[in-house]
C-alpha cells in the first residue's frame, strides 16, 4: 500500500504542478482571445483572436509581452500597515 501511495504521488504531483502553465507558442496554431502562450522565456497574451499560419509572436497588433502589459497588477505592492 505504501508503494502505491509513493507511485501515485510521483505520477500526479509533477502533472499537477505543470497543469497551469501556458502552452508553448506555435505559429501553426489558432488562438482565441484571451489566451496566453510561452515563447522562449517570455509569456505573451493575445490582444485579439490570432489566425493560424500568419501571425508572428512579435506582432504587437496580436500579442503583448506580459512584462509590458499595461493591465498587469502591480508587481511591487506596498506593504500594508495595520
Amino acid at each position: 500500500m505504501k508503494n502505491l501511495v509513493i507511485l501515485s504521488a510521483l505520477f500526479y504531483l509533477p502533472n499537477a504542478l505543470l497543469a497551469d502553465l501556458p502552452p508553448t507558442w506555435s505559429k501553426s496554431e489558432k488562438y482565441d482571445h484571451p489566451f496566453m502562450v510561452i515563447s522562449g522565456t517570455t509569456t505573451y497574451k493575445t490582444l485579439q483572436d490570432v489566425p493560424a499560419n500568419s501571425i508572428e509572436i512579435t506582432d504587437s497588433n496580436y500579442w503583448i509581452d506580459l512584462l509590458n502589459d499595461p493591465d498587469k497588477p502591480d508587481t511591487d505592492p506596498k506593504p500594508r500597515i495595520w
